[in-house]
């Protein structure tokens, strides 16, 4: 972990199953985050999803407003997953 103050040092030791380490200061703003890969392949096919949507939704419709209206959050996370 980094050394943000949401991460207390009191989660070292806590848990016997996991063993957390923190970095040392600075060290993430040096290495790249570990999770790019996960979020970029999640963005790609949230972005694939959305893109089919709005494209089944061009000629039912009078303006893009609509069809950004008639996206629902629940949509948005589905799309994600």
């Amino acid at each position: 972990m980094d050394n943000a103050p949401c991460h207390p040092e009191s989660l070292k030791g806590k848990f016997s199953t996991i063993n957390v380490v923190f970095f040392s200061k600075n060290t993430p703003s040096k290495t790249p985050p570990l999770d790019v890969g996960i979020n970029a392949s999640r963005n790609v096919l949230y972005g694939k999803r959305m893109h089919r949507y709005v494209s089944s939704k061009v000629y039912g419709v009078k303006n893009a407003v609509e069809i950004v209206k008639s996206i629902k959050v629940l949509m948005g996370i589905e799309w994600g997953r």
